[in-house]
């Protein structure tokens, strides 16, 4: 058989629809990938974030506490020495 004359001329119009069509899906599957690899960029660099807030907010919290243990560590132990020095100028004045 033969071909009709315009045969070529058809095939190469389909062969350059074809790849036009693929040029655009490759080109909108590149362009969605990179909106989903920034999308997860962003999502991870959210939770370090997040991450790194709750740390920061949990030693703040055992900073805090430790401050307060100190506090009162200073004030109990300005109270025993109170009690001491007491005790002493108590057994100073005890004649012999």
């Amino acid at each position: 058989g033969r071909f009709a004359p315009d045969f070529m001329i058809m095939q190469r119009r389909k062969d350059e629809e074809n790849r036009r069509v693929y040029d655009e899906k490759f080109k909108s599957d590149s362009s969605l990938q990179r909106v989903a690899q920034w999308e997860q960029k962003t999502s991870n660099r959210i939770d370090r974030n997040a991450a790194s807030r709750r740390v920061d907010s949990m030693a703040r919290d055992l900073e805090s506490n430790l401050e307060e243990r100190r506090a009162r560590l200073a004030a109990l132990l300005a109270e025993e020495d109170a009690a001491y020095t007491v005790e002493l100028e108590a057994l100073d004045e005890t004649p012999d």
